[in-house]
């Protein structure tokens, strides 16, 4: 299964923007105004030092990290608890 999210192909200009090479920078051209990037933030002239793709079947970090958290402080004391008896 990882070896298939692995394959997916990712298409810029689905996302809605156009990249041009500047100056040894990677430049944002043209910007659907329709398209993700436009509502994610993205401005035309902005400068792309890294691209980020998160996978979509991975639980939210908001929603795990508390819990983790919260088994981690639950463990801690059990063990801090045995170690001074």
């Amino acid at each position: 299964m990882i070896k298939e999210n692995l394959k997916k192909e990712y298409n810029l200009e689905e996302y809605g923007v156009s990249l041009i090479d500047q100056n040894d920078q990677v430049v944002v051209e043209k910007l659907n105004w329709k398209g993700e990037a436009k509502k994610s933030g993205m401005q035309m002239g902005d400068i792309i030092s890294n691209f980020k793709i998160e996978n979509p079947e991975r639980p939210n970090k908001s929603i795990v990290y508390p819990f983790a958290f919260f088994a981690l402080l639950i463990f801690g004391y059990l063990n801090y608890r045995r170690k001074n008896i």
